[in-house]
């Protein structure tokens, strides 16, 4: 690019129209960090704290929420610390915001140069809002300076420039001395260039690549005219530096640069993925001149296109071109590297044509080892059919299956693809086993204990008759899981004088009446109920024989002599009517002693 297009580049942002962002406190009562060495409350304290920070370091929290007035005087938005140190800035759940006229070409931001580290830290969260500055980066190189190192652990930060340095990362016409670095961990990060720069990466016009490492965090990085999203470097150079993405949810789009890797006219960035989800593209320009969704920038036609870079995928899957249009823009296939195990990935690409603008995702998922969720299992009855399922969590497929040496209870099967255990139980009983389901991650195992009831069974098939005024008692029984509970049916009665035990099935009792009597008797457990008709005949009670009076005639006077023979024989005597009659048993003979009158 020449001077000419830079400096009408430079003319229009001067008269562009920002709109400034402010963000709110994150927590209603900060969380001091315990190790802060300064806690500012006003902007110059702030200014103070940063500028006379020692090279052993120093941990910079904020104590309120500042808001830096605009000065136009350059440096005066600018937070710097001194050469060779080492700062943590702890948002310590407080705000700071930097919003400067983008009509005044001042630089503004945070200021971290070569040789210098800033940490930002949100304890107990946190947010920084800065825009408006030009040619330095809003957090990174200051104008015409080299990048030092710059980590970001947390907070919400949103950052932008009004013309050519970054969002995050180098300024301007950088010396190119020395390396820089950029470090994101985590937070929630929007960082762009309103007109040309990167989100995240070199300056516009810089002739040495950040090195940049993404372990977590949701980032959305913009970069216009001829710098990526994410990357970026000097025209015709032969690399982007090296992008390393192991986390975070990523978003990167560009124009005439790569969404992710090279700049206008530069070749792609050396991109090693192990993790995360990257989304890049870049916008479709008139006749295809687009950058790669990832790899180069886009070239004039009357130039070779640009290298694409390198991408290495870790993990399991398959790669697909990330799309570049030629002759403009070139991407790179992938090389993909075995990871560890359950790291795996997808890539989807649309390629870029002269009418479609190219974009490729790449999704990285790790595998999470099974948990079994199902905690008991509710119980089954004999003969029913029953059907449960023993659900678990964790990256499928998963496998069931019973764990050292235990059984199901006969009749039960346990689907190894579902965890459906089903069947139709045939003994009765409690049955303990354990499940265990496996993924490529590991195994997790439980026990059950189940419940398998009988339904009740009334075995006795006929009760014996009663009789009315004597003791009864007479047991139902059934077979069938206890506790069964006995009873009448709706309606039934038993004969007046016995009564039903509802634990026992004991019918007892003295019956009152006689007669034929039909009831029904019910046994009843948790699974169900039975019934059986009884008919009991009560008997009337046997009769008494009732003694009745006859005239004697008068008794004789005198004497009576009995002579009996026989042999082996006893003798009976009856006396009737003043005589003697004797039976005798043994010889059967029967003697008659008459009876001799007495004068």
């Amino acid at each position: 690019m020449s001077s000419t297009r830079s400096i009408a580049r430079r003319a229009a942002a001067l008269g562009a129209s920002v709109s400034l962002v402010a963000l709110g406190v994150l927590a209603a009562s900060p969380a001091q960090a315990a190790t802060c060495t300064v806690t500012p409350t006003t902007w110059p304290d702030l200014q103070s704290a940063f500028a006379s920070a020692p090279a052993t370091g120093a941990v910079i929290c904020l104590g309120a929420d500042i808001t830096a007035p605009q000065s136009f005087v350059p440096g005066a938005d600018r937070l710097s610390q001194p050469n060779g140190s080492n700062v943590t800035f702890d948002l310590n759940a407080h705000s700071l915001t930097i919003a400067v006229d983008p009509s005044s070409g001042i630089d503004a931001g945070i200021a971290v140069d070569a040789g210098n580290t800033l940490t930002i830290a949100a304890t107990g969260g946190g947010a920084i809002t800065i825009s408006g500055g030009s040619y330095g980066a809003a957090i990174g190189a200051s104008s015409s300076s080299d990048l030092g190192t710059v980590i970001i652990n947390g907070g919400v930060i949103d950052v932008s420039t009004a013309i050519d340095g970054a969002g995050i990362g180098g300024a301007q016409f950088a010396p190119a001395t020395a390396d820089g670095s950029i470090t994101i961990n985590g937070g929630t990060i929007t960082a762009k260039t309103n007109n040309c720069g990167p989100g995240i990466g070199a300056g516009e016009y810089s002739t040495i690549a950040a090195d940049i490492t993404i372990t977590g965090g949701a980032i959305n990085a913009a970069g216009t005219c001829g710098s990526p999203g994410i990357g970026g470097s000097a025209q015709n150079s032969s690399v982007s530096g090296n992008i390393t993405i192991t986390g975070g949810v990523i978003t990167s789009t560009a124009t005439s640069a790569a969404g992710i890797g090279g700049g206008f006219d530069a070749a792609g960035a050396n991109i090693t993925m192990s993790g995360g989800d990257l989304t890049a593209s870049t916008a479709l320009l008139p006749g295809g001149s687009h950058g790669a969704a990832l790899g180069s920038g886009s070239a004039p036609p009357s130039l070779p296109v640009p290298s694409p870079g390198t991408l290495t995928l870790i993990g399991a899957g398959t790669p697909t071109p990330t799309s570049g249009t030629a002759p403009y823009a070139s991407s790179p296939m992938a090389t993909v590297l075995p990871g560890p195990v359950g790291i795996t990935f997808t890539q989807t690409t649309q390629d870029g044509t002269f009418t479609q603008a190219p974009s490729t995702r790449i999704v990285f998922t790790v595998a999470v080892a099974p948990r079994i969720t199902t905690t008991s299992l509710p119980g089954g009855t004999v003969a029913a059919p029953y059907a449960q399922t023993v659900a678990a969590s964790g990256t499928g497929p998963l496998t069931f299956a019973l764990a050292n040496g235990t059984a199901l209870p006969a009749g039960l099967t346990l689907d190894p693809a579902t965890g459906v255990l089903s069947g139709t139980p045939t003994t009765a009983g409690s049955f303990s086993f354990q499940v265990r389901a496996t993924n490529i991650m590991g195994s997790d195992t439980r026990a059950y204990a189940l419940e398998i009831a009988a339904a009740p069974a009334i075995t006795t098939a006929s009760i014996p008759g009663a009789t009315a005024g004597a003791a009864y008692s007479q047991t139902i029984t059934a077979t069938g899981t206890g506790p069964i509970t006995f009873g009448l049916a709706n309606g039934s009665a038993l004969p007046a004088g016995l009564t039903l035990d509802p634990t026992s099935g004991v019918i007892s009792g003295t019956p009152t009446a006689s007669g034929t009597f039909t009831f029904v008797v019910t046994a009843t457990n948790a699974t169900g109920t039975d019934s059986r008709t009884y008919t009991l005949t009560v008997a009337a009670a046997a009769a008494t024989p009732t003694p009745s009076a006859t005239s004697a005639p008068a008794a004789r006077t005198g004497s009576s002599t009995l002579a009996v023979t026989g042999t082996n024989g006893a003798l009976a005597p009856l006396l009737a009517g003043g005589g003697a009659l004797l039976l005798v048993v043994g010889a059967g003979s029967l003697i008659r002693a008459r009876g001799r009158r007495q004068s």
